[in-house]
């Protein structure tokens, strides 16, 4: 956890996925996300709200992206930000335990 909060950014660039609790550390250690839209990473990561998708196999447009999020400083912070506002929402033990008490009731 350490080295990923100290990171500038994770990537992800899986060829399949279903949903990858790394993302879900680095949104709530506010780290900007990039990932290939496959399998459940959409699910997190919305394109240019809470990180970057890039097709899945396709290293120049993974290097782009990479490199345009290294120097837009702005842009990362607002991934950020977005993507704690997110998963905060979304993942918290508070929402995910009424979540779970619901279905178990139901």
């Amino acid at each position: 956890m350490k080295i990923l909060k100290a990171s500038q950014m994770l990537v992800v660039p899986s060829r399949t996925e279903s949903i990858p609790q790394v993302i879900k550390e680095a949104f709530y250690l506010k780290v900007p996300v990039i990932a290939t839209n496959v399998g459940g990473n959409p699910e997190l990561v919305t394109h240019q709200k809470t990180g970057i998708l890039v097709p899945p196999e396709d290293p120049e447009k993974l290097m782009i992206a990479i490199n345009n999020l290294l120097d837009n400083e702005e842009a990362r912070k607002n991934f950020a930000d977005n993507a704690f506002e997110f998963i905060n929402k979304n993942f918290s033990w508070d929402v995910l335990l009424e979540k779970y008490t619901n279905l178990y009731e139901s």
